[in-house]
């Protein structure tokens, strides 16, 4: 017992200083601003109907920051249905600053390109779009600013033809490490896992760490572990499949990843409280319901607080800040289904 005692409080140690290290040495950015829009343009005789398209950001504050951005061209078609795989239309972005200087610049027919981390300063800037129809309007956009050119200069416009658009830009701030939120989460950590410790031995009957379960159990959650992973795996790629066809969720990424753990986790929960193989012959089943409500109102709480105060959605996006939420829904929807199931057969015996 003390073995095994102390073998988790070392397992607890390394884990913190694990996720410490990683808080010190990892990138720390955030996003400032983001925007994404879709445009028709129609090219007539080597004239497009829209020269350009302007979104005008702010940056409240001097810093580093890095720009980033995307479109496609792989959209589009001619007024007369001939064929122009071989043709296209260039787009180029310019960002300009507060006095009209042009701080970042980048050209081709299709983007996909983050900057390097720039020193700017606070103030309104512009980021324009421009539709280039003919060699010189790439010129022009190379004098003026200089900018990356991602095609080759033999490349071929359309003279006729209405392109389906979709571009994507995002503005990124190199953010110090906020040592107050970094120390919170690791003792935030190591207190969690204390927490789940203890319970493992107030939950038992035998006030031991081990669970413990027969044969018949031990198979169904091997099973349960396997289906599990494959919904994992499932989603995961799926995930992969959305992000490689263009396709951008309002959520954040840590969001969808986590999504993807309590799906699998909820799979592997139902199928053992389904085959009786759930609690372990050890445990006492009414204490587990009460530690997992418990456990469940408090993320709820804290994740109805994070709503209140609108720190759940920024910029339109659901950040990580709902995961409290998410864990706590999943948590107490276990602990209700583990009870009715404990309630039927407990009718069933007698």
């Amino acid at each position: 017992m003390k073995k095994k005692f102390a073998g988790i409080l070392i397992t607890i140690f390394c884990i913190a200083a694990f996720i410490t290290l990683f808080i010190l040495f990892g990138e720390h950015e955030k996003v400032i601003t983001q925007f994404s829009f879709e445009e028709n343009i129609v090219v007539t005789d080597g004239v497009a109907d829209v020269e350009s398209t302007e979104f005008p950001f702010t940056l409240e504050k001097s810093g580093l920051y890095t720009f980033y951005t995307e479109w496609s061209a792989d959209k589009y078609a001619t007024q007369e249905g001939e064929d122009i795989a071989d043709a296209g239309l260039m787009s180029g972005l310019v960002v300009y600053g507060p006095t009209g200087e042009i701080v970042f610049a980048i050209t081709g027919e299709g983007v996909q390109a983050e900057s390097v981390e720039m020193e700017l300063v606070a103030g309104e800037y512009i980021a324009q779009y421009r539709y280039l129809t003919n060699d010189e309007g790439l010129q022009a956009l190379i004098a003026e600013s200089d900018a990356t050119v991602y095609d080759s200069s033999e490349y071929t416009y359309a003279e006729n033809g209405v392109f389906e658009m979709e571009y994507h830009f995002k503005v990124k701030q190199g953010d110090a490490l906020n040592w107050f939120v970094a120390g919170s989460l690791v003792v935030g950590l190591c207190i969690g896992l204390v927490v789940v410790m203890l319970l493992m031995i107030v939950t038992k009957d035998d006030k031991s760490l081990e669970l413990k379960y027969d044969e018949r159990q031990v198979k169904e959650r091997g099973t349960a572990f396997k289906l599990g992973f494959f919904t994992e795996l499932v989603y995961t790629g799926f995930l992969c499949l959305c992000y490689m066809s263009g396709i951008h969720l309002p959520v954040a990424i840590e969001v969808l990843l986590f999504f993807g753990i309590i799906l699998s986790m909820a799979v592997y929960v139902i199928y053992c409280i389904w085959k009786e193989a759930y609690i372990a012959l050890n445990e006492n089943v009414k204490k587990v319901n009460i530690a997992f409500v418990i456990i469940g109102i408090v993320n709820i709480f804290i994740g109805v607080m994070h709503c209140i105060t609108g720190s759940m959605i920024e910029d339109g996006i659901l950040t990580f800040r709902c995961i409290n939420l998410l864990c706590g829904i999943f948590i107490l929807l276990v602990a209700i289904v583990v009870g009715c199931v404990e309630w039927v057969k407990n009718r069933e015996d007698d």
